[in-house]
């Protein structure tokens, strides 16, 4: 009886041989802790005022994702980044404005957040008028980029004061 072990065993040889290992996968990054995903978006807090400060809605508007929402008080929701860049440019050709805010919140959930605070303001008007004293809260939900890097893709804020002659509860 002729055996067929030794020209199976040559073939399965001859085809491992051929065979090239698997490259390495690279190891997925860490996902960023608790500490630095606050830091991260404090960040954008900062740079945010720093702009709105500036006058620069450019600036702002770089910082929402293109196809972000942005709900002001009082007023239609604005979509995307370029319409949202003309909304805050309106608003800069009207006032200058004194922003200060607090981040009191930030949660993360792979790569949305979401960052909660309060923030005062001043609105000096540029033409004639009388400056607008305010204070309130903010809601942000922002997604994390490719890059590693947070961008505001939901934005809200409102007042705490009572709207005038509203009665306080």
């Amino acid at each position: 009886m002729r055996s067929y072990v030794t020209p199976m065993v040559l073939a399965l040889a001859l085809a491992l041989a051929g065979c090239e290992p698997a490259p390495q996968q690279e190891a997925a990054p860490e996902a960023p802790t608790q500490a630095e995903i606050e830091a991260a978006i404090g960040e954008v807090r900062e740079a945010y005022i720093a702009a709105q400060n500036a006058g620069d809605a450019a600036a702002l508007a770089a910082l929402f994702t293109n196809d972000a929402v942005l709900m002001p008080p009082n007023a239609p929701a604005v979509s995307g980044k370029e319409a949202i860049q003309s909304y805050l440019q309106s608003q800069n050709d009207q006032f200058s404005f004194e922003l200060a805010a607090s981040q009191a919140e930030v949660a993360a959930a792979g790569d949305w957040a979401f960052s909660r605070g309060t923030h005062t303001v001043n609105l000096n008007p540029k033409a004639a008028g009388k400056a607008v004293e305010d204070s309130g809260k903010y809601l942000n939900i922002l997604k994390r980029q490719p890059d590693g890097s947070w961008k505001i893709a939901r934005h809200t804020w409102n007042s705490d004061k009572a709207l005038p002659g509203a009665a306080r509860q």
